[in-house]
């Protein structure tokens, strides 16, 4: 559930409604989240094949990329979701190291190129580590 939002001053953007849901594994929020989930791969794939998504990616290749959004600590979704859409999230640990916030960024593919993305991502993976240190680690720090 989007609980927080900030928007750019684009002409052009995507907003979501604070209290929007979405399925638990949907987009690059949904990755992270499903890196850490304790459900077993049968209960994973389960709920994934439940998610209307615009372009459903493999779920093997889905479930075997898992591991390297939990390597990284950061997931992106180039077009799943939604078509010309590209999330990048990473997942913030409450105290008993599950994931419980997750941060994401949203915006248009077209106006993200490889080296906007590497740069995207740089900037999460620092979001992280500072809310790491700062001890974001209750709802009631955020």
């Amino acid at each position: 559930m989007l609980v927080d939002r900030t928007e750019p001053k684009a002409t052009v953007k995507i907003s979501m409604r604070i209290g929007q849901r979405l399925p638990l594994f949907t987009g690059a929020f949904g990755r992270c989240l499903a890196a850490q989930s304790p459900l077993s791969r049968t209960e994973i794939e389960g709920r994934f094949n439940k998610i209307r998504l615009a372009r459903p990616p493999d779920f093997d290749q889905w479930f075997a990329g898992l591991n390297q959004v939990c390597e990284v600590g950061l997931a992106v979704d180039r077009g799943n979701l939604a078509i010309g859409i590209t999330t990048v999230a990473i997942a913030l640990a409450d105290s008993t190291d599950q994931p419980f916030p997750a941060v994401s960024a949203i915006g248009i593919s077209g106006q993200i190129d490889d080296a906007k993305l590497e740069c995207l991502s740089r900037d999460m993976l620092r979001l992280g580590k500072t809310a790491d240190q700062r001890g974001w680690q209750a709802k009631n720090d955020l």
